[in-house]
């Protein structure tokens, strides 16, 4: 086979993967833009603009010498922001219902956590959203104290009874809506310690200096913020320095292992309170740590009708058995999502649905989310997607084919069937990687469009929409990336002795000598290559030559001799 012959038969090679190239990027096009509907009108005059994009954003504005007025409207509910160079401002749009606001507690705090008995307590609670707040105090004894509170302001009282014991406090912020947002954390009553009484007798007394204690009161370790974790230590002893404070700061670090939460059983007793049960099973390692707890109601619109955060600490498995008896279930489909934050900022999470109907309850199973069902037209569009890939296959198979009958003669047949076969499957995967990668973004542009994930703030599906637009891209560059990476490696030729192997010998004038056989190394460095010759064609009167590695002119898919001529086989040959 001459050089020219090799060079026209890649020449058409590339031509006709070109095509291929074209048809898949017109695939991909077709499958990520499948769904995307634009349409978009404007009409303007001397006084007034009118502009409507699709059927999200639509806007007018009108002015006059004395006036300017700016109309805005949309599809669905979403937010806008403007501003001037005074003033900025964000504008919201909402259906049809009611505006609901969330109520949070964002702060609480009790002092001391640790006092004799007949000390008084005080608790203090800040809240968002709020229209009263008010605390309960559970006795060791199970006794319940009601104290009412003001937002932001500390209430000093006496435990009723006073008796020695952890005591538990819950404290509670509710909103005009009903909804209920509530905290839980403990303080503890120690015995008064008693002092000896003095003997009796005459004569001149004694003065008995009682030392001064220290008893350091700290509150739990806060969540991780800007790397710091923090707590408040203070002396509720006898003495008045700060020896032996503890450290009230440190770095964030990651949890030496991993914390699994199980749901369990849910159910509701007579009394309509809802009863449940979770696992906490600690996975790697033995330390004790702290558990940030968030138990949430959200009923059938994504609201967060009710939510409760505790801590607790775990070492091993813990087993929580827990109610919800401040909220009435009507009747209706609701979720119940616990979740739990440790370490730095590690979370995890399990949910529950569940329907009330005539006073019972039912579990929902196996439903998705709706956020992650896919509608018709996705799959309408994957189910075409797979017969057009089905389709490209047959075709190129047949093409292969004719393809493989023209050349059989024009070329040397081991040499050419087998590049034309692995062209042919990489082009195939070429093909099927591409697709893939519009489905994704088919996916994550529906999904995506028009829904709200999780409950982050100013989460609005226009911004879901542009970040989307970054995303699209990535793939591209993914998928590019994959497709062509071994154009752009093979621009790089590696002469190492695994990748010498088996790869077929050239003379710098196109004639086809043999594949290495064998590598042989002198000195630390390749000397010289085991040819086997190829004897397809003419009988050699050996089956192999070694021919020294600084006549290798160049090495890329083939390697190339330079200066030899076949007939100079017997000169060279290895006897």
């Amino acid at each position: 086979m001459t050089t020219n012959n090799f060079k026209q038969s890649n020449f058409k090679h590339r031509l006709n993967y070109k095509k291929t190239y074209f048809l898949v990027v017109i695939l991909f096009l077709f499958s990520v833009f499948a769904t995307f509907t634009v349409l978009a009108i404007n009409a303007t005059s001397g006084n007034y603009s009118i502009a409507m994009f699709g059927s999200g954003l639509q806007s007018s504005n009108t002015s006059s010498s004395s006036y300017n007025g700016t109309l805005l409207l949309t599809h669905t509910g979403s937010t806008r922001g403007a501003n001037t160079t005074t003033y900025t401002t964000n504008i919201g749009f909402f259906d049809n219902v009611s505006y609901f606001r969330a109520v949070s507690i964002t702060s609480y705090s009790i002092t001391p956590t640790s006092a004799v008995v007949g000390s008084t307590i005080s608790l203090s609670i800040s809240a968002l959203n709020s229209q009263s707040v008010w605390a309960n105090v559970t006795s060791p004894n199970n006794q319940v104290q009601r104290l009412n509170l003001v937002n932001g302001d500390t209430l000093e009282f006496l435990p009723i009874p006073s008796v020695v014991g952890t005591y538990t406090v819950t404290f509670y912020a509710n909103s005009s809506t009903g909804t209920i947002a509530s905290a839980v954390d403990t303080f503890a009553l120690t015995a008064a310690s008693t002092t000896p009484s003095g003997g009796g007798g005459g004569g001149g007394g004694v003065t008995t200096i009682v030392p001064c204690t220290y008893n350091w009161d700290c509150t739990p370790w806060s969540v991780c913020a800007d790397g710091k974790q923090t707590r408040e230590c203070k002396n509720i002893g006898t003495c008045t320095g700060t020896e032996s404070k503890p450290i009230e700061e440190i770095d964030c670090s990651e949890a030496l292992f991993d914390i699994l939460l199980k749901l369990k059983n849910i159910d509701l007793n007579e009394n309509k309170s809802l009863l449940f049960s979770y696992d906490l099973i600690e996975q790697i390692g033995v330390e004790k740590i702290d558990v940030h707890i968030k138990t949430s109601i959200i009923d059938s619109r994504n609201n967060e009708i009710f939510s409760r955060i505790e801590t607790k600490a775990v070492q091993g498995n813990l087993s929580v058995i827990d109610k919800i008896d401040e909220i009435r279930f009507i009747d209706g489909d609701y979720i119940l999502r616990v979740d739990i934050l440790y370490g730095n900022l590690q979370r995890a999470f399990a949910e529950q649905k569940f329907k009330v109907e005539n006073g019972k309850l039912e579990k929902i199973v196996g439903e998705l989310p709706e956020r992650e069902k896919i509608n018709l037209t996705v799959l309408l569009i994957l189910l075409i997607l797979i017969l057009a890939t089905a389709i490209i296959i047959i075709l190129l198979k047949k093409r292969r084919k004719r393809k493989h009958e023209v050349h059989r003669h024009r070329m040397e047949a081991h040499k050419h069937h087998k590049t034309h076969k692995h062209k042919h499957r990489s082009s195939v995967r070429k093909i099927v990687i591409a697709i893939a990668i519009g489905a994704a973004a088919i996916f994550l542009e529906t999904s995506s469009r028009g829904k709200i994930i999780g409950f982050a703030v100013n989460e609005i599906p226009s911004k879901v929409s542009s970040n989307f637009l970054w995303i699209l891209p990535l793939l591209i560059l993914i998928g590019l990336l994959i497709i062509y990476r071994k154009k752009i490696l093979s621009k790089y030729f590696s002469n190492k002795v695994l990748d010498l192997m088996d790869k077929e010998v050239y003379t710098d004038s196109g004639d086809y000598i043999g594949k290495v056989e064998e590598v042989i190394i002198e000195k630390n460095k390749i000397d010289s290559l085991r040819v086997k010759l190829d004897d397809k064609k003419t009988t050699y009167k050996t089956k192999g030559l070694i021919i020294k590695y600084s006549q290798v002119k160049g090495i890329k898919h083939v390697i190339i001799i330079k200066n030899f001529e076949l007939g100079e086989i017997e000169i060279h040959s290895d006897n």
